[in-house]
């Protein structure tokens, strides 16, 4: 695609905008990128997932304590929200940890690389800290508040009877 491009007492420019696998060499180079990125966002996946299935197991091992509370007077509401807090807590400290390794490797590779075209920097763009922090709020909403809905909708009574005893030892029967 092309974009002219004039301003106050400058000419028009035109400024051609291709793809990245059009920049890089040859078919090999971008078959190679195309795969190395294809791994490492199968890689991303595998961990986003693995992590949702350790935050729904350890809420499902709360049950009791989530029962107790309701019980208690806690509402559903109230419980949800500490879930999805306790999950977005999560998530936006892996948000930052992702960015900071993110732009201190890139600032690695800046100073590593000196030919590039003196209009690219790498760097973290305000448009990528834009999208972290849209999937990390997307997360936590998904992954703190599905699993407090389903852990709440249990009758309470029927929730503190199957945890069984909790505090018995077993002592001086």
């Amino acid at each position: 695609a092309q974009v002219s491009v004039a301003g106050s007492g400058v000419q028009a420019q035109r400024h051609l905008f291709r793809p990245m696998t059009e920049l890089l060499p040859g078919p090999e180079t971008q078959m190679l990128v195309l795969v190395t990125m294809g791994f490492f966002l199968t890689v991303l996946l595998l961990i986003a997932f693995n992590v949702a299935n350790l935050i729904m197991a350890r809420t499902a091992g709360r049950a009791a304590e989530l029962a107790v509370r309701s019980a208690l007077g806690a509402s559903r509401m109230r419980i949800v929200g500490q879930l999805f807090l306790e999950v977005f807590v999560i998530s936006v400290s892996a948000g930052v940890l992702g960015l900071s390794a993110a732009s201190g490797i890139l600032a690695f590779y800046n100073g590593l690389i000196d030919e590039l075209p003196f209009w690219v920097h790498l760097g973290v763009s305000p448009g990528t800290v834009v999208v972290v922090g849209i999937l990390s709020l997307l997360s936590a909403g998904v992954m703190g508040i599905l699993p407090g809905l389903r852990a709440t909708s249990r009758n309470t009574a029927d929730a503190i009877r199957a945890s069984g005893r909790g505090g018995s030892l077993g002592v001086g029967r």
